[in-house]
């Protein structure tokens, strides 16, 4: 279960990089694709600043949850 979650991290870490770095017309094209999964994704959108952020609660929670279960 760690390892996946950390999988899943790094994957929405480049996510989050690849979209706060990538051009206006890239953006719009991706911030629907990307909003529907947020919570799949650790992820959350910043509105204000139209950028995405790495959401680590998420993931330690659901860690901790399999360890206690």
């Amino acid at each position: 279960m760690k390892a996946i979650t950390e999988l899943s991290i790094s994957n929405a870490r480049e996510t989050v990089k690849h979209f706060n770095d990538a051009p206006a017309n890239v953006k719009d094209y991706l911030r629907d694709n990307i909003k529907h999964d947020l919570n799949n994704l650790y992820m959350s959108y910043d509105k204000q600043n139209d950028t995405f952020v790495l959401n680590d609660r998420l993931p330690k929670l659901e860690l901790y949850n399999y360890m206690v279960n």
